[in-house]
Parts: structure tokens; sequence; C-alpha cells
């Protein structure tokens, strides 16, 4: 099941929410989240609201989520978030983007997996870079 999480931010000036919004364009690939939507709601404040894939995908973010907000934190005077299980999301046309039988949902999915495995091969081929490095280093010149 999809995990929402809206964040409330107060800002310490008008131009800290400029600022956030820029930051948050260039690090939101970094986040995880399938989408993300921030809205000013005054001079001073904005809401976030984040989705994730699932329960587990939003758990594993938590420590890039903290590091995120400590990177950012000096733009705030308050912080604070309320995050759950999505139980309604539709678009305009009122079609459900829930379900899994969702074409929409079924590249996303997929997406999300490939960048899974992405990253898994990666750290799998540096292993494979060092290993290399190693057995060069021991054949006589």
């Amino acid at each position: 099941m999809k995990v929402g999480r809206i964040t409330s931010l107060e800002f310490k000036s008008e131009d800290g929410v400029d600022t956030f919004v820029d930051l948050h364009r260039k690090n939101c690939s970094e986040l995880g989240a399938e989408s993300h939507c921030i809205t000013r709601t005054g001079p001073f404040s904005a809401l976030v609201l984040s989705i994730y894939s699932d329960e587990e995908n939003a758990v594993a973010l938590q420590e890039v989520r903290e590091n995120y907000k400590n990177s950012t934190k000096h733009l705030f005077s308050d912080y604070f978030f309320y995050e759950g299980q999505i139980k309604l999301l539709v678009n305009g046309e009122g079609h459900d983007l829930l379900s899994v039988d969702n074409p929409q949902n079924d590249w996303r999915t997929e997406a999300i997996e490939l960048r899974k495995q992405v990253k898994a091969q990666s750290v799998q081929l540096e292993e494979v870079k060092i290993m290399l490095s190693q057995v060069l280093a021991k054949l006589p010149s």
C-alpha cells in the first residue's frame, strides 16, 4: 500500500520557501518518493506531500529524509509531519491510481525495481573493480 507523508514547514523568511523549493527540485530524485507536491500556504509556510510506493520503501528512505531535513533545517522555524497509508488516490477523472491493475502503476513499480537492481549491480561492480585491481597488483610486471 502506498504511503503518504505530509510535512508542514514554517520558514524563517519568505525567501526560505523559494530556496527550499529550488533545493527540493534539485534533490528530489535522491529522496526516493514517487512524487512530491509543495504548496505555499502563506508567506512563510508550505506543505509538502510526498508519495512512496510502499511502507518498506518509506522506511528504507527514512535516513535519507532525515539527512535532507538536517541539511535544510537552517531555513525552518518549525517542521512536523504526518505519515500513513494512502486510502484514496484518484486522477481528475476519478480513476483509481492505487489499483494494481492500473497500467500507470505497472511502469512505476517496474521503474522502482529497476532502480533497486541498478544500485545493487553498481555495488557489485565496485567490488569486482577492487578485486581486479588487487589481482593486477600481484601480477609480475
